[in-house]
């Protein structure tokens, strides 16, 4: 690793950049076990007894979030915590299994599919059925020690009597008449774990299409939610939901009546969105110069058929996302560009209805080279199929719920984690200039924040004063809102957001009970304010696919960390400043930040955690804390390095060079780097790497 005055570099993999893709499921059977064998025949008038053959213990099912878990690596667990089975699943998540002759019962089940875990329970050694789905990954935490489903291996192993049949009767009979007003509308029956059922969108499959189910573990329980995916009488109505602690005996149900056939609708969702995919997929896979009517210059649009017929009307010219049109610089810009080619879309789900009838569903999209993102997408159904027409939205912004470790490399008793919501409000600029004076952000709980545009950054920021952008503001550095934190060290007991005073607190703080009622599906308000004061403003309302997480939830979490090295490197340059120091920009050796392309890996990704899609350089100017600055690249999940050159954001920006636009102007400092994911629930996870010093 080196660093010189000229370059910020520290030894980092050659990086990848990538634009935009999706989510399925298909079809096919499955296989039963072996017929025994045995008995008496007569011979001359004797009889010879034939020993019976024992025969097997054979387990089949489906793996299943309402769409089919395809390929997902499935084990099954004996009594001993022993993998007594290990199968791929197929294209239509069905598995089958061959336990032998003598195997020890209680089983679990665990299907795994990169950061998709889902777990069930065979409590006796019998030949049948035993499905894994979100149903059954929350039967089994009503049934494991701390909450977590996969506990259940260490349970079963240490007392085999603590799972039995009755034990899961009683918990799948618990969760089943909770939501006895949902199978009632659905006219479903039957047990989630042992009824027979394909991922076709119907019967059992239909009733998953349309539960949104988390189970969060925290350690010493799991907090765990089932979200009814009904269509909401208005656009910021709750939803319609039961939440209880894993250790709960009782589950209280769904309202009588709270249900009807009308509210779900007919739709067999599963299939129109796996539809969809396909029809995506397809799209890519055309030649770009079939594909496009000009390649990735301005102005070029989609030609094939296979791709003009994904929007409403035919027309790619109908969809609008967050302001963002079919374009080479915009929405679904990869369809523009050579590496595009080849992108595959998977893994949809249906996530909401809005009021207008429109569906939202998320989806998966993977890159020739094997990097992928996870991405929410609004669709009009038209016919028997799915058009893609984006939210409509003029203005870009987004809200997710958010999880961050921070990690101060040169003070790490200040280390910590929080957790609450990014409202990111990208900072639109014409002629150079802010288009928006101020926007007023509603929360779920009707408080109302406001964020201000600032000079050197691309997102909008939390005012910390109460002058809604007017004169004597002040601002934070940041466009999440907080609702916790925590110091990592149990000993530091300073005040944590006194002493971070650059990012935003709600207060008092939400105690982690306190965050595990918030509805997954919780609805935000965002109006626009223009600084022309002549525009009207505009209204744009955002429903999150899950809540925020615990303090608990995210100390229990695995994230993306800094290799050894890298690590070394950070600290051996900044700890005497708490920050690098740009010296005087060089055509030759361009002023950049180059973290890993030299050789060695910048950053590592444990199992469990996600590798990050972005990766940002915050920092300030020579002297003082502000104007602060931030720039931002996007990374292949493949990759453990990359460069960041200089954006300048608007006309009074000056942390990038006069006349090397792309380099850092001579003095300017980063104190701080951020690798960002996003997780299939659209949770962003954040892990900062903080140069700065707290004392």
């Amino acid at each position: 690793m080196t660093f010189t005055p000229k370059r910020l570099t520290l030894a980092l993999v050659g990086a990848g950049c990538i634009a935009l893709a999706g989510c399925g499921g298909s079809d096919s059977s499955t296989t039963t076990g072996s017929t025994p064998t045995g008995g008496t025949t007569a011979t001359g008038g004797s009889t010879t007894t034939i020993p019976t053959t024992p025969s097997s213990v054979v387990l089949s099912g489906t793996a299943a979030t309402g769409a089919a878990l395809a390929d997902a690596s499935l084990k099954i667990y004996d009594a001993t915590g022993a993998v007594v089975c290990e199968v791929k699943t197929g294209a239509d998540g069905a598995y089958t299994c061959d336990l032998g002759t003598s195997p020890k019962p209680p089983f679990v089940l665990v299907a795994t599919l990169d950061d998709t875990k889902l777990v069930s329970i065979a409590p006796d050694a019998k030949t049948g059925v035993i499905n894994v789905t979100p149903l059954t990954n929350l039967i089994a935490s009503t049934l494991s020690s701390n909450g977590d489903p996969q506990q259940l291996v260490d349970d079963i192993k240490s007392s085999p009597a603590s799972v039995d049949a009755a034990k899961v009767k009683a918990s799948v009979d618990r969760v089943m008449t909770a939501l006895k007003p949902l199978l009632d509308a659905l006219g479903t029956q039957g047990n989630p774990i042992t009824t027979a059922f394909k991922a076709d969108g119907t019967g059992q499959d239909r009733l998953l299409d349309l539960l949104q189910v988390s189970v969060r573990p925290d350690g010493t329980g799991a907090n765990n939610e089932v979200t009814v995916k009904s269509a909401p009488n208005a656009s910021d109505s709750d939803p319609l939901r039961i939440s209880f602690k894993s250790s709960d005996t009782t589950i209280a149900p769904l309202p009588t009546g709270s249900v009807s056939a009308e509210s779900l609708g007919s739709d067999n969702v599963a299939v129109l969105v796996s539809d969809m995919l396909k029809r995506m997929t397809a799209c890519y896979a055309v030649p770009l110069a079939d594909r496009v009517t000009n390649g990735s210059v301005t102005g070029s649009m989609p030609k094939s058929p296979a791709c003009t017929s994904l929007f409403l009307n035919d027309d790619p010219a109908s969809f609008l996302s967050n302001g963002a049109t079919v374009s080479p610089t915009a929405a679904f810009k990869g369809m523009f560009y050579q590496s595009g080619t080849g992108v595959a879309y998977d893994r949809g789900t249906f996530e909401f209805k809005r009021v207008n009838g429109d569906y939202v569903f998320s989806y998966r999209w993977t890159a020739a080279d094997g990097s992928t993102d996870n991405e929410n997408m609004v669709a009009r159904k038209v016919g028997d199929s799915l058009k893609l027409i984006g939210n409509q939205y003029k203005y870009n912004a987004t809200v997710r719920p958010y999880a961050q470790t921070r990690d101060l490399v040169n003070t790490p008793s200040f280390s910590s984690i929080n957790s609450g919501y990014n409202v990111w409000i990208a900072n639109r600029t014409a002629s150079g200039n802010a288009v928006f004076s101020k926007v007023l952000v509603t929360t779920p709980k009707g408080n109302v924040v406001t964020y201000c545009p600032t000079a050197g950054l691309s997102y909008l920021v939390i005012e910390k004063s109460a002058t809604q952008c007017g004169q004597g503001k002040v601002l934070a550095s940041t466009s999440v809102l907080r609702l916790a934190g925590r110091y990592i060290d149990p000993t530091n007991q300073t005040d944590l957001s006194a002493k971070e005073g650059s990012i935003v607190f709600v207060n008092p703080a939400m105690t982690d009970e306190m965050i595990a009622s918030i509805p997954d599906q919780s609805v935000w308000k965002l109006e626009f304010f223009h600084a022309d004061g002549v525009t009207p403003n505009e209204v744009q309302t955002y429903r999150t696919n899950s809540r925020a997480m615990t303090l608990a939830e995210v100390a229990a979490s695995t994230f993306v960390d800094l290799t050894a090295n890298a690590r070394s490197a950070m600290i051996a340059n900044s700890s005497a400043t708490g920050a690098f120091i740009f010296a005087a920009p060089n055509a030759g050796s361009p002023n950049w930040i180059d973290i890993g392309t030299q050789g060695t890996d910048f950053w590592r990704v444990p199992s469990g955690a996600l590798a990050p899609t972005s990766i940002s350089a915050y920092g300030k100017p020579p002297t003082g804390s502000s104007p602060r600055f931030s720039d931002t690249t996007n990374v292949s999940t493949n990759a453990r390095g990359t460069i960041i050159k200089c954006s300048p954001q608007t006309l009074s920006d000056t942390h990038c060079d006069a006349t090397l636009r792309e380099q850092y102007t001579v003095g300017w400092k980063v104190d701080a780097l951020e690798l960002w994911a996003r997780s299939s629930r659209q949770v962003e996870i954040s892990k900062l790497v903080g140069l700065y010093k707290l004392q």
